[in-house]
């Protein structure tokens, strides 16, 4: 049984990639910083191979421990991550430092992390980190947003080069997704019309779900995708296309 470890994994993509590997035999580490939403989890799937800890990806301390207690890991999904629409002549320090800190900066962490106990348990392992397809085609407002994204999938790249063939490492580029994301960044009134707007931009003409993308992450975990390291999964429904 393989065991993958997912962080952001109580809501949104990360939840829908835990129970899609969790109904496919796998076990399943789901972290995140709420412990009523990961409570809820455990409690959806009690009896299942799930282990839920609450971990903050800025406690480098606690991330440190979180790998030692998971040492025997296959593949790590670094789901988690932070949004905030910025101004270039408004942006402040804390915008900056939350959307580096928490997009870049944890993700580095877990992947030290990861290749570490990888290179220790002498076994192959997998990262996937998602990105974000803003991270190849910044819009208007998300500039420190899309910095994060770009500089995540330069270091997916760093560690595909550097690691393999023994750890691969492979960024997964979602559209506009259905997850509360945008909720948190910008209150569920604006959330509900920025979703319904962003309908209208896709070629599909309407946004992702979070079981798309994890259905994704499951092929890309699969023996038919061993060959693929350092590259970029667009699902975006077309949004890439758009000029």
């Amino acid at each position: 049984m393989k065991k993958i470890l997912i962080t952001g994994g109580s809501s949104g993509i990360g939840k829908a990639a835990a129970e899609l590997f969790l109904n496919n035999g796998f076990k399943v580490v789901a972290t995140g910083r709420d412990p009523q939403k990961l409570q809820s989890l455990s409690k959806a799937h009690g009896g299942r191979p799930l282990i839920c800890e609450v971990c903050d990806g800025q406690d480098f301390s606690a991330i440190k421990a979180l790998f030692t207690r998971h040492s025997d890991l296959d593949i790590l999904i670094n789901n988690a991550g932070a949004y905030r629409k910025t101004d270039w002549l408004h942006s402040l320090e804390d915008e900056y430092e939350e959307l580096f800190g928490v997009n870049v900066k944890a993700v580095f962490h877990h992947c030290q992390e990861a290749i570490r106990c990888f290179q220790g348990q002498n076994r192959k392992g997998l990262i996937l980190n998602i990105s974000s397809t803003l991270g190849n085609k910044p819009a208007p407002g998300t500039a420190l947003y899309s910095a994060s994204k770009a500089a995540l999938q330069s270091l997916t790249k760093s560690i595909a080069m550097e690691f393999s063939p023994d750890i691969r490492a492979n960024s997964v580029l979602p559209g506009v997704i259905d997850t509360p994301i945008h909720a948190r960044a910008m209150g569920e009134d604006a959330a509900a019309a920025f979703r319904k707007d962003a309908a209208g931009f896709h070629p599909m003409r309407r946004i992702g779900t979070s079981d798309e993308v994890a259905q994704l992450l499951y092929y890309l975990c699969s023996e038919e995708a061993s060959w693929m390291t350092g590259s970029e999964f667009v699902i975006d429904g077309g949004i890439s296309l758009v000029s």
